[in-house]
């Protein structure tokens, strides 16, 4: 009995020191890695208050918007990270044998922020917000019509691919780009220029039409840093190609000689963007043989395929041989 007792007490003792151990590296854990939290906007919306979050006030007069300049404020905060993102493609031509609804506003034929959403249902100094249909939707308690019917009827709007930008005859289809450009690229250059021209954040004009992204690994790729040996092992990736692990020597060389990768292009900083692994522009498009016609996009009957998928691709960056 005494030695059961001796026993349990041993036990006892063990895992209080083990309970301190955690403890103490818990807290050296807490100590070195910071609390950091993301910003959220501030809801300027239904709030009297908050005018100048989107407004310039002038001699306290609050200045209208130019309707031109509205994109830019909305999307100060609705870029998915301060606030939600904006999931419907802007900046799009509407097609020319349709119209948008009447009291909808578009801007030189294309559709903005303020297309669908009338912000200024909030404005007022006594509006409150609603229980329903915060977003400020037009058209809604109209009927019983669904929001998205009000442009896109059975017969209207078919779904539109602006990966699709070459005709039978291998001409371009001006409006494809426009989907995403400002302007149609010139098809001539053979190098990046640093400026795409796009109509805004390449992560938000991705993420209009392709809201699921698939991933192989949680929290995902997009953003993520890229490390300088991975950049050195990608780099040794394009010269050797995938049918080999780059050897230690090849990859360290490339690293001290800061070396990017030419054909997987980093965005801004180092990180990853959808650009780095996904060339969204049609087969043919652009000058073969060199980095900006690097894994295009195919179209087979109709439909866009994708090189990006499966474990060989993923060797461009990770050691998977």
């Amino acid at each position: 009995m005494t030695l059961g007792l001796q026993k349990l007490r041993t036990m006892i003792l063990c895992a209080t020191a083990a309970a301190l151990l955690l403890i103490g590296v818990l807290k050296v854990c807490s100590a070195q890695v910071p609390d950091v939290q993301i910003k959220k906007a501030v809801n300027p919306h239904w709030e009297a208050a908050r005018c100048d979050q989107c407004h310039a006030i002038v001699g306290g007069v609050r200045q209208t918007i130019a309707p031109e300049k509205s994109d830019g404020i909305c999307l100060s905060c609705h870029n998915g990270k301060s606030a939600g993102a904006e999931l419907h493609p802007i900046g799009r031509a509407i097609a020319k044998d349709h119209a948008a609804p009447s009291g909808w506003p578009v801007i030189e034929g294309r559709i903005h922020c303020i297309t669908c959403h009338d912000m200024k249902k909030a404005c007022s100094a006594t509006a409150a917000r609603p229980v329903d249909n915060t977003a400020m939707l037009r058209g809604m308690g109209d009927g019983e019509k669904p929001f998205c019917q009000n442009c896109h009827g059975a017969d209207q709007f078919p779904k539109f691919n602006p990966h699709m930008m070459l005709t039978d005859k291998r001409e371009v289809i001006e409006a494809r780009c426009l989907a995403c450009h400002t302007q149609t690229p010139d098809r001539t250059i053979k190098e990046r220029t640093g400026n795409p021209l796009l109509r805004s954040d390449e992560l938000l004009l991705c993420k209009a039409c392709h809201r699921n992204h698939k991933e192989q690994f949680n929290p995902g790729h997009l953003g993520s840093k890229i490390k300088p040996e991975m950049l050195a092992f990608m780099r040794a990736r394009e010269l050797i190609g995938l049918a080999g692990a780059p050897g230690a020597e090849l990859v360290t060389q490339l690293k001290n000689a800061n070396a990017q990768p030419t054909m997987m292009h980093p965005a801004k900083g180092d990180t990853i963007s959808c650009s780095t692994c996904h060339n969204p522009h049609q087969a043919g498009l652009l000058p073969m043989g060199t980095s900006l016609a690097y894994r295009p996009m195919r179209i087979v009957d109709g439909r866009t395929i994708s090189p990006v998928r499966g474990e060989n691709w993923c060797n461009h960056c990770h050691n998977l041989n």
